[in-house]
C-alpha cells in the first residue's frame, strides 16, 4: 500500500507560492495559495473572506483575526494569524496593492486603505468576486459549492499530489511541527480555534498517537 504523500515544509511551500509569476499569475494567486497554507483557509474562506476581515479602519493589515462563524460549515469562529513582518503578510499586502493599482472595490475615502470594506478580499481579474452556490436546509442557507475558486485552483502548478487541502493539511503539520515540541498543550488548543476541526481530526492531520492526545485533551479540558 503507498504511503501517504509527504506535506510541504515551509520552505517548499515559499517556493510554490513564488513560482506563481506574471504574466500567467499575479498577487492574488499568491495570496491565496498563501492563505490555505499559512491559515488553513479552505475554498470557501478564501471566497468569502471580506476586506473587513482583514484590514483595520486606518489602512493595516491585522496581525491577528477571527473569520466570522457564518463563513463555516459548523458555525465556528476561526482565528488566523497574519504575522507583524510575515511573508504571509507580504502576500496578503501584495493582493491590497494590485487592487488599488488596478482600481478594484474601491471607495472615494482613506478608510480601509481606499478599500471597501464590505467587498471582498480576493476578486477576480474582472474584479467581480468568486462565486458560490448556496442551498436551503433547515431554512438557514448553506454553502454548497465554491465554483470559481475551484476553478482557479485547478490552474496553478503546486506539484505533484498537491492540492488546497494538502496544504490546508500542511499548514495544521506545520504548526504542530513548529509549536508542540515546547507547548504541545497550546498546540491542540490553538489548532481547534484556528481550523475549527474536533481533536480526533486533529490528532489524525498531525499523526499523533491516541494515548498522547488523550493526555494533552484531559490537561486542556
Amino acid at each position: 500500500m503507498a504511503g501517504k504523500a509527504k506535506l510541504p515544509d515551509p520552505v517548499s511551500i515559499k517556493k510554490i507560492v513564488n513560482k506563481h509569476k506574471p504574466p500567467k499569475f499575479g498577487p492574488t494567486d499568491k495570496g491565496l495559495i498563501a492563505g490555505a497554507a499559512y491559515a488553513g483557509w479552505t475554498l470557501i474562506d478564501l471566497s468569502l473572506i471580506k476586506v473587513s476581515d482583514l484590514v483595520t479602519e486606518k489602512g493595516q493589515l491585522v496581525v491577528t483575526g477571527y473569520l466570522p462563524e457564518e463563513y463555516s460549515a459548523n458555525d465556528k469562529e476561526k482565528f488566523f494569524v497574519i504575522g507583524r513582518k510575515t511573508f504571509f503578510r507580504k502576500c496578503l499586502q501584495g493582493v491590497i496593492d494590485h487592487r488599488l493599482e488596478n482600481k478594484l472595490g474601491l471607495i472615494d475615502r482613506a478608510l480601509f486603505g481606499g478599500l471597501n470594506p464590505e467587498s471582498r478580499f480576493f476578486l477576480q481579474e474582472s474584479g467581480e468576486p468568486f462565486g458560490i452556490t448556496y442551498r436551503d436546509r433547515n431554512d438557514k442557507s448553506a454553502l454548497v459549492e465554491p465554483y470559481d475558486m475551484r476553478r482557479k485552483w485547478q490552474k496553478y502548478f503546486l506539484g505533484e499530489g498537491v492540492t488546497w487541502q494538502t496544504l490546508n493539511d500542511a499548514f495544521m503539520m506545520n504548526y504542530w511541527n513548529a509549536k508542540a515540541p515546547e507547548k504541545p498543550t497550546q498546540a491542540i488548543k490553538d489548532l481547534i480555534e484556528m481550523t475549527g476541526q474536533d481533536p480526533a481530526t486533529i490528532k489524525k492531520k498531525t499523526n499523533r498517537e491516541e494515548s498522547s492526545i488523550q493526555e494533552i485533551l484531559e490537561n486542556l479540558f
